[in-house]
């Protein structure tokens, strides 16, 4: 899952810069406290996020001020910060927040916005995860997709947007080979 891609992620980025994760104090054992060392390169993971709330998420202001990051990455999903829908303006509003204190920010949209099924809950759910969308889009200075589709919804949801790229996430699952015949 997604645990599973930052941890290849930020083994990837530590080749060339010291990385560190900021995740939730319950995150699973995919992403050890601190990783090992590849060729001598250091990943640091703080699990200091209680909740994924704006409170919560102030309270990190001085662990993010210290360390003085060139970049932060955000891997965004609607439901990865409130699981019960998904709804969390108060996550998107800090990215604001850090975007508006001179901070650079640049987010990979792994899903983007629940479908507008003919329900009320639907309906909500999709209105709100665009407007989520439109604030993570303006503390981004960059936006990577997961997919080409979702690049080319999120270029007509960030119309003003240029910097919108498409950069594959590896499938979690295991590829079996198969032969034209079996497909």
């Amino acid at each position: 899952g997604l645990a599973g891609h930052t941890a290849a992620f930020a083994k990837e980025l530590s080749q060339k810069e010291s990385v560190i994760v900021l995740t939730s104090q319950s995150m699973n054992e995919e992403i050890p406290d601190n990783f090992i060392s590849w060729q001598s390169k250091k990943i640091t993971v703080y699990r200091k996020i209680k909740k994924w709330r704006l409170f919560h998420l102030i309270k990190q202001l001085k662990l993010i001020e210290n360390i003085a990051p060139k970049l932060i990455l955000v891997q965004y999903l609607p439901f990865l910060y409130n699981p019960r829908g998904g709804i969390n303006f108060g996550f998107c509003a800090f990215l604001v927040l850090l975007k508006l204190r001179g901070y650079k920010i640049n987010t990979i949209c792994h899903e983007i916005y629940y479908p507008a099924l003919p329900n009320p809950k639907a309906i909500l759910m999709f209105v709100c995860h665009i407007l989520m969308l439109v604030l993570v889009g303006m503390a981004s200075e960059k936006i990577f997709a997961a997919t080409i589709l979702f690049q080319a919804q999120i270029k007509r949801i960030l119309f003003w947007k240029k910097n919108i790229i498409h950069l594959p996430v590896g499938s979690n699952m295991e590829r079996i080979p198969c032969s034209e015949t079996e497909i």
